[in-house]
């Protein structure tokens, strides 16, 4: 059996110590083990710091950049660029991915040889906790050859954080010398397109997003 892939999830955080401790947890306990966790403080001025110290002083797989206050954009880049991960992965510090979230995306991204695999996800309130929605569903388990069938592409959700990228493909990233603030996701996301052959989706909603 060949070895497990590593996979690098990069986590931009900005004065998120009221959520950051329960994303940090989900990530360190998840079920699939070969990950590094890659957080980028994107210029904090709460307890983020704090909370990140004090989290990669147990567990190396945690590992910290200090950034500037830059944009999410600029801090994902830094992740990517410090990744040494086979895939790569993103999570926002106020949401909550699932414990087996990346067992099972890694291993439909070697199943299907995906460059880019996408889970479901469910919308939930921060304050009630309720899921308000399930969202992505639509395409069911199945494996889309991207470059025979286009059209699909519209239909994807530009978020970053339910998708793992093949890493050689996620380093073709589009570049700016003044990134957007807006629509940066799907700037993002479109500039990979070109790169991808397969796409490939499971309909187990793995993240859960926050809305506040």
């Amino acid at each position: 059996m060949s070895p497990s892939p590593l996979i690098s999830i990069i986590l931009p955080v900005y004065n998120a110590e009221s959520t950051l401790p329960i994303a940090l947890q989900a990530l360190l306990r998840q079920t699939y083990e070969a990950i590094e966790i890659i957080a980028v403080n994107n210029g904090s001025t709460d307890k983020s710091q704090e909370i990140l110290d004090k989290a990669m002083q147990t567990d190396p797989r945690l590992k910290v950049l200090r950034t500037e206050n830059n944009g999410v954009w600029n801090a994902r880049r830094a992740g990517i660029a410090a990744a040494s991960g086979d895939y790569i992965g993103f999570c926002d510090a106020d949401d909550i991915p699932q414990p087996y979230m990346y067992e099972r995306l890694i291993a439909e991204a070697r199943r299907t040889n995906a460059e880019i695999t996408i889970c479901a996800f469910q919308r939930v309130d921060e304050i009630t906790k309720r899921v308000l929605s399930t969202e992505m569903t639509r395409f069911g388990n199945s494996i889309v050859n991207i470059a025979k069938d286009p059209g699909i592409l519209p239909s994807i959700n530009t978020a970053l954080w339910n998708k793992l990228f093949f890493a050689p493909v996620l380093k073709n990233s589009i570049s700016f010398d003044s990134p957007p603030r807006v629509l940066e996701d799907m700037m993002f996301l479109c500039s990979l397109y070109p790169y991808c052959k397969v796409v490939a989706f499971t309909s187990e909603p793995l993240y859960l997003y926050t809305v506040s």
